[in-house]
């Protein structure tokens, strides 16, 4: 089979599983935070992957990541958090700080992130 596989993430009967739904986006967990993956490979087993996290601003990304940590035993794991690639800000922005939205997707340097 192909596609993905919508799984529940489960610590200490934190999260349920997603319930069928009729629409064709994935339902939420209780935490408000959509979690699946892609079948795993089995002739692949030591390959390494990547799970990614999105949400607005204090959806529980973090929480959910240390779940999936703990879960995984903190197998050779690396947790990179975007929130350490902001850009640097320009003059007439550090001046007008307080009005800057640091939530915008303009507001991380996303290359040095990938590099």
């Amino acid at each position: 089979a192909s596609g993905p596989h919508f799984s529940g993430l489960r610590l200490d009967g934190l999260l349920s599983s997603p319930s069928k739904s009729s629409s064709s986006s994935p339902s939420l967990f209780r935490t408000g935070v959509s979690c699946f993956s892609p079948i795993a490979d089995p002739a692949a087993p030591n390959q390494p992957f990547v799970i990614g996290v999105t949400g607005g601003t204090a959806s529980g990304k973090t929480t959910v990541c240390d779940m999936i940590i703990q879960q995984l035993h903190d197998h050779r794991i690396v947790l990179v958090n975007q929130d350490s690639f902001y850009r640097g800000l320009t003059s007439e922005e550090l001046n007008n700080v307080q009005e800057y939205n640091f939530d915008h997707p303009d507001a991380f340097d996303t290359e040095q992130l990938l590099h």
